[in-house]
């Protein structure tokens, strides 16, 4: 009888524990995660080039909310940062005249600049088929634009490659 008095005595007293952290809890309030998102701003722009009349590439692409773009090379050029490091920097180049591939732009462009560029292979973005090539830290996206005449340079930190596909994921062009 003195072992059943024993466990009856342990029992309530698990009990009176389990209770009492149920009263003393239930008044205050759950702290829930912050749910993190990334809020993005559309970014549009446009790159014109005169040969055998005017060639026009429109463009759209959403970058975070933070992120800040200026414009040179008579527009073509644009370079993104966000929070003051560099995002992105994309080069659009009309290539109706000259005829060069993703392949072909890195290869007598970029590669020449980079000595330890390398070609990694392509992807599929967007339904847009990017040729990728990366050196130790950077990391490049080359694709066919607008009506095919134009290539999209994107130079980014290798760092950056999900927010850099996701900005290309988002990426129009006409």
């Amino acid at each position: 009888m003195k072992t059943y008095k024993a466990i009856l005595l342990a029992v309530l007293g698990l009990v009176i524990v389990v209770a009492g952290a149920y009263f003393y809890m239930k008044d205050k309030p759950v702290a829930q995660a912050p749910i993190v998102t990334s809020t993005m701003k559309t970014l549009e722009g446009q790159v014109v080039r005169v040969f055998e009349g005017e060639n026009k590439l429109i463009y759209s692409l959403d970058i975070p909310e933070t992120a800040t773009s200026t414009l040179s090379m008579n527009d073509a050029l644009v370079k993104i940062t966000d929070n003051g490091a560099a995002y992105i920097s994309m080069y659009m180049s009309y290539e109706g005249g000259r005829g060069y591939s993703s392949l072909d732009y890195i290869n007598n462009v970029i590669a020449p600049r980079v000595s330890t560029l390398a070609v990694v292979g392509t992807t599929t973005i967007a339904g847009s088929v990017w040729t990728i090539a990366q050196s130790a830290n950077t990391e490049w996206h080359v694709g066919q634009a607008g009506d095919g005449q134009w290539l999209m340079v994107v130079e980014s930190a290798r760092a950056n490659h999900d927010q850099v596909v996701e900005t290309l994921d988002s990426l129009t062009t006409k």
